[in-house]
């Protein structure tokens, strides 16, 4: 005898509303986080190229104590403190053409990521919409295989009163036995499609 873990009917259910699937899927599916950060990172890049061709200024300081102070002329045998201040501007005006070369080339891999962006986007939808069609398609037969299963059950009933009753068969009651445990896989089969959906509809929506 097989003592299954839970029974079978029952199964949870699911929301019917597609469109909301699919927003919960885009929003928590890794993959397209992972493409949005690849394309953050690009974005980065290009801010950071553009600021390759703009004059860099910086601002330095320093302070300075000393036994002798070689900034102060002429050095004598005490203790002097010292400052400065400088101010650096750098401006690359030809670098040939490395930044163009850079710029082109991250707008390539831009282009690249949200073409793929959008391919795993149209993916999300069909994978959400297959899954509801599958649930559906489940639903609506476990119906005809209960009724299936009842009808089984009854012919195997009459058949067992017609052989108990020297009218029917060994074989004739083989048959019936069969049909009905035909029937019985056939519904329990149903039954199992329904609840695998649990695991393929978190799968499906990156829970």
């Amino acid at each position: 005898a097989i003592d299954p873990a839970e029974a079978l009917d029952g199964g949870s259910g699911v929301a019917a509303d597609a469109a909301a699937l699919v927003i919960e899927a885009m929003s928590a599916r890794p993959e397209l986080a992972a493409l949005q950060q690849r394309s953050d990172g690009i974005t980065a890049r290009l801010d950071a190229i553009a600021t390759w061709r703009k004059p860099m200024v910086s601002v330095a300081s320093g302070y300075d104590v000393a036994h002798p102070n070689p900034r102060i002329f002429p050095r004598q045998s005490k203790w002097d403190d010292s400052f400065d201040i400088s101010l650096n501007v750098v401006w690359q005006i030809w670098d040939s053409g490395r930044a163009v070369a850079d710029r082109t080339e991250a707008l390539a891999n831009q282009t690249v990521l949200r073409e793929r962006k959008s391919e795993v986007e149209s993916q999300i939808q069909a994978d959400v919409r297959k899954q509801l069609v599958e649930l559906a398609t489940s639903r609506a037969a476990l119906s005809p295989a209960r009724l299936a299963l009842a009808s089984a059950q009854e012919t195997r009933r009459v058949v067992r009163d017609r052989f108990e009753a020297g009218v029917g068969t060994t074989l004739d009651l083989l048959d019936a036995e069969l049909a009905e445990m035909q029937a019985e896989l056939d519904r329990t089969r149903v039954l199992a499609d329904i609840r695998l959906n649990e695991p393929r509809r978190t799968r499906v929506l990156g829970r």
